[in-house]
């Protein structure tokens, strides 16, 4: 299932309330509240490293108890409406697992709760659809004919696909906390200074102003807009980082190579 939304569990419960499912659910997730997580069907999952024993539970759950294991592979909510790339290791899982892939895509849950607007919830209609993407016979496709499958049905754009269909979102705080994603002006380049309230996002520093449209588009109010698409902008802010980035390793490789080379003596022959 992809993971768009803090309605995504209460999606997932209302359309297989008839069938046993457990649901792969990160380790940090159970503190303070185990004995509820373990009561839904939650297994816990470590994070950024290499879990054999989930494998294995994963395994347990399928063959001994009967029952459908459910994965967010994206492993995080979206931040700006975009899919998440997803781990190199899932083709592998599923030929290991031995069993078909069902697909549940939502549709709408992004714009009725996205992340950034602090759960605030939109009047907007939510649906999602059900799909076998990998079936008992493609099981023995290889891993990147498989990986090329999932891939495809991750990719989505939540703002586009409000744009596409217009789905109007009026309320008055749609922008509020917007600056949690678009912290960086394209206009002065300065970092932190975006603040978003009520449907605008302001940059404190330059004064420069745009308006988040009921149909998902930012519009500069002096006419001057550098990007329409909240997803642009978030992409250009990731490249800038990792610009930044590029940079220092760079520079720190620099110094590294001269370090070595400034404490190197000449033999003596």
């Amino acid at each position: 299932m992809n993971h768009s939304s803090f309605i995504d569990l209460e999606i997932l419960f209302s359309i297989f309330k008839n069938r046993k499912f457990n649901i792969v659910t990160t380790d940090d997730a159970f503190i303070g509240k185990d004995w509820l997580l373990r009561k839904l069907g939650c297994f816990p999952a470590l994070k950024f490293q290499n879990d054999v024993p989930l494998i294995l539970d994963m395994k347990h759950v399928i063959q001994k108890l009967k029952s459908s294991v459910v994965l967010f592979p994206e492993a995080s909510y979206s931040f700006d409406g975009t899919d998440t790339p997803l781990p190199d290791s899932i083709p592998g899982l599923i030929k290991y697992l031995k069993v078909p892939v069902l697909m549940v895509r939502t549709h709408g849950a992004f714009l009725r709760d996205p992340l950034y607007n602090n759960l605030q919830v939109r009047d907007v209609k939510v649906s999602c659809e059900i799909s076998c993407i990998i079936t008992n016979e493609q099981l023995s496709l290889p891993k990147e004919e498989i990986a090329s499958i999932i891939n495809k049905q991750f990719e989505f754009d939540n703002f586009k696909e409000q744009q596409n269909n217009g789905i109007i979102v009026d309320e008055p705080f749609r922008a509020v906390y917007l600056h949690r994603v678009l912290y960086k002006c394209p206009h002065c380049g300065v970092e932190y200074k975006m603040i978003g309230e009520g449907t605008s996002l302001v940059c404190t520093h330059c004064n420069e102003e745009y308006e988040l449209t009921e149909y998902g588009y930012l519009e500069n109010v002096n006419g001057n807009t550098f990007f329409n698409h909240i997803p642009d902008w978030f992409r250009w802010e990731r490249e800038c980082v990792r610009e930044e980035v590029s940079r220092v390793s760079t520079r720190h490789q620099c110094i590294g190579v001269y370090t070595r080379q400034s404490i190197t003596r000449p033999s003596i022959s």
